[in-house]
């Protein structure tokens, strides 16, 4: 697992989950928008930011349960792979032929 120090997804947080490790974070940032706290495609817990008692619970869990750790974690590196795949441009064929003209 991996617990991230601040609310906002940094290049860190999408390494770590591409290898499978969950995240572990707080709201009120863009954490938000890649951490599924909660639902049956949980990639990670988030708790209220300033909320210390859902965060040790979040950890506990985290630290207690593995499947579900290992479940969140799956899902986690699932999500990154989607994400990438979305984000990458098209394949240009000539760019790939040697020698092709520009």
């Amino acid at each position: 697992m991996f617990l991230a120090a601040s609310p906002e997804a940094t290049t860190a947080t999408y390494e770590v989950m591409a290898t499978a490790l969950p995240v572990i974070g707080t709201t009120g940032g863009s954490l938000e928008k890649d951490v599924v706290n909660g639902s049956y495609d949980a990639n990670g817990w988030l708790a209220d930011d300033g909320d210390s008692g859902a965060l040790v619970a979040a950890l506990v869990q985290a630290c207690l349960y593995r499947p579900e750790r290992m479940r969140r974690g799956t899902a986690a590196a699932e999500y990154v792979r989607t994400v990438l795949e979305q984000r990458r441009p098209p394949a240009d064929d000539r760019s790939r032929t040697p020698g092709a003209a520009a």
